[in-house]
């Protein structure tokens, strides 16, 4: 089982349909283990319509860091 803990600063905005956000910060990351984490964030959309794809996005890594600013 993994364990993880910390804080991930959002900012969403959504403008005529469109969602837009910002990955601000991360706090005391943690990964559960004697490692450094390896950080990074995706972030799935899930549309309400049926047959609608999902959009997804992930930000590049910044490796063992566990207050990244991104």
């Amino acid at each position: 089982m993994y364990r993880f803990s910390g804080h991930i600063q959002l900012s969403v905005y959504l403008n005529h349909g469109l969602v837009t956000v910002y990955v601000i910060q991360g706090r005391h990351l943690n990964s559960g283990s004697q490692l450094r984490p390896d950080t990074y964030v995706m972030i799935s959309l899930i549309p309400d319509d049926d047959g609608v794809t999902p959009t997804r996005c992930r930000n590049q890594r910044s490796e063992e860091l566990q207050q990244p600013d991104i």
